[in-house]
Order: C-alpha cells, then structure tokens, then sequence
C-alpha cells in the first residue's frame, strides 16, 4: 500500500459505536420489513402450504381438541410413527396454535417471534458488521426458512433511504486531526 493511499485512510476515523448501531438498525429494518410480509425484494413472501404433515407429537396437547372441533386433522403412520395431516395446512395451525400473531394469515415468519427476535449483530470487527442468531435452533430454522423464503439481508436501496443510518454515519465518520 503506497504511503499516499495509508495517509489516505488515516484522515477518517470511525466511531465503533457508530458501526454497532448501524448494525442494529439493519437488523431492525430486516425485522420490520419480514413482519410486514415482504422478503428480501419487497415482494409478498410464498403463501403457506393448504396441506400439512407433522409428526402427531408436534401439536401442544392444550390445542389438540381444538383442531379435533374444528376436523382439520387426520392422522397416519410413516415409519413407525403417528403424523397429522392438517388441512388448511400450516396457516391452519398457526391460526390455532399461534393466534397472537396469526395476522389473517399473513406470511410474517413469526409465529413465537423467537427466531426474529434472536437475530442480532455478532461483532462488529474492523468496521465490518456481521449480524446473526443468538442461537444455535434459530439459526436452524433460519436456514430452513431462508431456503423456502428469502428474508434475511438488506438491499443497498434499503440503507441509502433509510434516514437513521444517514444519520448514524454522519455523525460516526470523523475526520482525524494532525
């Protein structure tokens, strides 16, 4: 690196608080536009399956009566075990089982809001912000979302309109005095 360019990049400090906080607001920003329905592209996400199968141990006992009222459950064995069809598939469960954030039926990939409310800037090292889960089971079922609907990220059009990060920056990029 020539002496002009180090010279350079010594003029600019950058606050690390100010770096930490940019990281927060992005994680922020992924958290309002997933609750709003919307992925990566700000396109609606994919609309849950009308059929769903899981294993029979899944459904919280406290809600099992509830699907049986309502007859949305038939069950079967598959290697050795007892499964559930639900039809209405998973928007039907999770009107029963997650009604708080049913949200008529919306795709906001929250239905304990633990997995959104696990992910977190991790380190914010040599001014690179790395965000991720707290986590290790939501980084999993992140994954397992992610592949079927793209939430995680942020679009470079997100951070140039968002006026707290423009602030943020202005006020965490210093100019170094001799």
């Amino acid at each position: 690196m020539s002496n002009i360019v180090k010279e350079f990049l010594n003029l600019f400090k950058i606050d690390t608080t100010a770096v930490f906080k940019t990281g927060e607001r992005i994680v922020e920003l992924m958290r309002e536009r997933t609750e709003k329905g919307l992925d990566i592209n700000k396109k609606p996400f994919k609309s849950y399956a009308d059929t769903s199968a899981i294993p029979a141990a899944a459904i919280p006992s406290k809600f099992r009566q509830t699907f049986k009222q309502k007859g949305v459950l038939s069950f079967f064995v598959f290697n050795k075990k007892t499964w559930v069809r639900i039809e209405g598939g998973y928007r039907a469960y999770k009107q029963i089982v997650f009604k708080d954030n049913y949200d008529g039926g919306k795709v906001n990939l929250k239905a304990k809001g633990e997995m959104l409310n696990s992910l977190k800037v991790l380190s914010t090292a040599n001014g690179k912000i790395k965000i991720g889960f707290a986590d290790t089971k939501n980084e999993k079922i992140a994954g397992y979302v992610q592949a079927k609907r793209k939430f995680l990220g942020i679009t470079q059009a997100e951070i140039e309109s968002d006026v707290i990060i423009k602030k943020i920056i202005e006020t965490g990029l210093k100019i170094n005095s001799k």
